[in-house]
């Protein structure tokens, strides 16, 4: 399986659970709100609500460029973004509700579930990067060829791209790479080296036994950062 398809598949999941979240959020406090305020709401109207809320939600966070993981993640302590998405989204859905006909019971069972649906997604956003860490949405690579040129052009690379974490150096004599590769959380090993001759073969076998992806440099340049630093190719590589 490709980098790329690792860690988009995780992206398009948390999505997915993100706008469910979001519609159950809307539904729960609907139905709060409507046992306290004694009524029976109209819940094909509410699941309705619901659906609009949602897609409104996500149209902003997108307008906002909040599916670039990248953006998001710096995003997160602070929220700027964030609260423009959410500030913007409640004032159209808000002027929505009261141009709806309908009785006053159902506006305000519609208002507070869209506020509900709102602080749901303001606590997914702020808890991405522990989110991140914990369902390795951004791949997390360990990278073998420590203080080589194509190592350090890989990592700059990375640096500069933020889709990616480098968790973990070893040198291509390093023993015990899995065990080391595991114990920092890595779902990835890239090999950049200048030179092949002297890699650790038994070490990188035992890293894809203990299920993780080994990969050269300029491939895993080529899937995850989608673009290969000429620092990276080989002469042999043409």
């Amino acid at each position: 399986m490709s980098v790329r398809t690792y860690v988009e598949s995780r992206k398009l999941g948390f999505f997915v659970a993100e706008q469910l979240l979001l519609f159950g959020a809307f539904l729960a406090t609907a139905l709060a709100v409507a046992r306290g305020l004694g009524v029976n709401a109209d819940w094909l109207r509410v699941l309705a609500e619901a659906a609009c809320a949602t897609a409104a939600l996500q149209i902003g966070l997108y307008l906002a460029d909040l599916y670039d993981f990248k953006v998001a993640y710096s995003d997160a302590p602070k929220a700027a973004r964030l609260l423009k998405a959410i500030g913007a989204t409640t004032i159209v859905c808000g002027i929505g509700t009261l141009m709806m006909p309908g009785p006053s019971a159902a506006r305000a069972i519609a208002v507070a579930g869209l506020g509900g649906a709102c602080t749901v997604a303001l606590a997914l956003r702020a808890a991405l990067p522990e989110v991140g860490r914990m369902t390795a949405l951004r791949a997390r690579v360990f990278l073998i060829g420590q203080g080589s040129q194509a190592a350090l052009a890989l990592q700059r690379e990375i640096a500069r791209d933020g889709h990616t974490e480098i968790v973990g150096w070893a040198a291509t004599e390093t023993a015990g790479m899995a065990a080391r590769a595991r114990a920092r959380g890595a779902n990835v090993v890239a090999v950049a080296v200048d030179d092949r001759r002297g890699l650790n073969v038994r070490e990188l076998l035992a890293c894809r036994l203990a299920g993780l992806e080994v990969i050269d440099g300029p491939t895993f340049a080529e899937r995850a950062l989608k673009k290969i630093p000429v620092d990276l190719i080989k002469p042999g590589d043409l």
